[in-house]
Parts: structure tokens; C-alpha cells; sequence
């Protein structure tokens, strides 16, 4: 069930972390892997949606965005969606699914979904910077369970 935001300051900051998210999107539509990495804390996390390993520092980070924002016409729509506070609000857990869209050398119009998780800290200057991120490919449908009678 999503969490009622109820106070000033809780709404407020709900807005300011879909707006950190919202500015990575625009970082990412940018093509500019300095952009990117720079909403990264200097002490982030992140295991990429195509990555083979985790990245624990920046300079990981980076290496993963210039390699993957080499495709072309790059969209991405989130279409899930919660986020919740934690560490007195210091923390926000941004989890949820998107579809990035793009063409490359596999060919155009590709649309991956994928699902994702996002720590973002709350710095001293108010900034919200992505703490860990986390983005797997979604996984294609299970079959159906078939009922079983018993016997």
C-alpha cells in the first residue's frame, strides 16, 4: 500500500526526490556521462541494467555511462512507481519500473523494460544525491500456474 505523505516537509521532500529523479532522466538525455555521474554521491553504488559487476566508486559509474549512453534516441518513461523515507527522512528508497527506448547497433526503435531502485541521501547543502542504484532488466512473465486436483 503507498505511503500518505501528510506534513509539509514530507510532501516537500517527496517532491524533491522525484525531482532528483526526473533530473537524472534529463542527465541521461544529455548523452554527457559527467552529468550523469555527477548525481552520484562520492560514495555510491551502482549495478547498471547491463552491467557484469557492481560499480563502488565514481569512477566505475562513469565507465558504465559512457559506455551505455552510446545509444541513440534514448527515452526513458518510468511507469511504476513508490518511494518512502527512512534515517529521519535523510534517506529516501525510490524503487519502481521504467522502459528505456533506444536504437544501436542491434537496431532501432529497441524497447528495454526494466525495474529499478534508487537510494537517494540528502545532503547538508538540501541536495539529493543518488546513493546506490540499483537497475535489473525486468524478467519476462512466468507461465501460469496450473491447478493441480488433488489426489
Amino acid at each position: 500500500m503507498p505511503k500518505s505523505f501528510q506534513n509539509k516537509e514530507e510532501l516537500q521532500d517527496l517532491k524533491e526526490v522525484k525531482n532528483a529523479l526526473k533530473r537524472w532522466i534529463s542527465a541521461m538525455k544529455t548523452y554527457d556521462p559527467d552529468a550523469v555521474t555527477a548525481l552520484y554521491a562520492d560514495d555510491a553504488s551502482f549495478w547498471g541494467t547491463v552491467a557484469l559487476s557492481i560499480a563502488t566508486d565514481k569512477k566505475g559509474i562513469k565507465a558504465y555511462f559512457v559506455d551505455f549512453l552510446r545509444k541513440d534516441d534514448l527515452e526513458i518513461e518510468v511507469t511504476d512507481e513508490y518511494v518512502e523515507f527512512h534515517d529521519d527522512g535523510k534517506e529516501a528508497v525510490y524503487a519502481g519500473a521504467y522502459k528505456f527506448s533506444f536504437s544501436d547497433e542491434n537496431g532501432p526503435n529497441q524497447v528495454v523494460p526494466a525495474r529499478f531502485t534508487f537510494i537517494f541521501a540528502k545532503q547538508d547543502d538540501g541536495e539529493w544525491l543518488i546513493k546506490h542504484h540499483h537497475s535489473s532488466a525486468m524478467p519476462a512473465a512466468p507461465a501460469p500456474c496450473r491447478a493441480q486436483s488433488p489426489g
